[in-house]
């Protein structure tokens, strides 16, 4: 408790001082923030997993949040001291069109659901509400699909009506990266990485939609079932 009320306390003051929840709306110019929560809780769980409150592990929550904390402090640096809007998307279930496809889709990955504990879902949520944040589900989808609506929207938006959306990612997610195939969006990622467009060209040496073809060479048949 101590911990969720000090952490209130300063997602209040650096995110959101009046606290309302936010209406995501791309019609007007901003910066958006958008977290893959899953991806985010699962490296934090992994990396402290000796943090704990009477036997609950915590280490997930705190990391997330940490994290979250850290990337809006580097947003605000890269867009002359503007608070981004902050969204949190969420596994909606899993994806019902990629398990039609194939049954087994993501059946070997280890431990079972994202989180540690179930009510952890409530206790982010809760927090995010409090912060003024928003909490986006996909029913039947997963938190990439939701990711990349936000993100082909805005910049569908910023082609078509000129406005000045920038959307960054938090995610390791490798996927998220073909995100970058649009100008406005940008990935943050472990280290302070940050990934842009001419960053991914530059890394990678090939365009975006060769994304697919490119890791379905590379890797083994196993992964690449039913795409």
């Amino acid at each position: 408790a101590d911990l969720a009320r000090e952490w209130l306390v300063r997602l209040r003051e650096q995110w959101h001082p009046k606290t309302k929840p936010y209406a995501a709306s791309l019609t007007q110019d901003q910066v958006l923030l958008v977290v893959d929560v899953a991806n985010t809780y699962a490296r934090a769980a992994y990396r402290m997993p000796e943090l704990a409150h009477y036997g609950r592990p915590t280490g997930g929550i705190f990391g997330l949040f940490q994290s979250v904390d850290t990337a809006c402090k580097m947003v605000r640096n890269l867009e002359d001291g503007k608070q981004p809007d902050v969204l949190f998307a969420y596994e909606g279930g899993g994806s019902a069109r990629r398990q039609m496809l194939l049954p087994e889709y993501k059946s070997a990955r280890a431990g079972g659901t994202w989180l540690q504990n179930d009510d952890d879902v409530a206790y982010i949520e809760a927090m995010a509400f409090e912060s003024g944040v928003t909490s986006v589900h996909m029913p039947g989808g997963e938190a990439d699909d939701v990711i990349a609506w936000i993100s082909n929207n805005a910049a569908e938006i910023v082609k078509a009506h000129h406005r000045n959306i920038k959307v960054y990612v938090l995610s390791n997610d490798k996927d998220m990266l073909r995100l970058t195939r649009h100008d406005n969006v940008a990935v943050l990622r472990s280290g302070g990485e940050i990934v842009r467009r001419q960053d991914f060209l530059h890394k990678y040496r090939y365009e975006h939609e060769y994304d697919i073809l490119v890791k379905a060479l590379a890797r083994g048949d196993d992964d690449w079932k039913g795409i």
